[in-house]
């Protein structure tokens, strides 16, 4: 949070993107330093193994389907 402060204070950045590995990205979620996310999912990719996607929740604002891929844009409610 010291830093997100600092960037907009200091540095006047407005904006920032996160692309992350689940753990980070979980922190941002679980601290509410979030206003939209973009989810992009595979319907087809099928996977044994590896590692769970963070758990979001929020407002479905928006919803593209192409080819596989699905794109959902969900905005921070909380």
């Amino acid at each position: 949070k010291d830093i997100l402060h600092y960037m907009y204070k200091k540095l006047h950045i407005g904006s920032v993107m996160v692309e992350g590995g689940s753990f980070t990205l979980q922190q941002f979620i679980e601290g509410g330093l979030w206003d939209e996310a973009r989810v992009i999912k595979n319907s087809k990719l099928r996977l044994a193994e590896g590692v769970r996607a963070p758990t979001l929740s929020g407002l479905r604002t928006d919803y593209f389907s192409i080819d596989y891929d699905d794109l959902t844009f969900i905005r921070n409610i909380s």
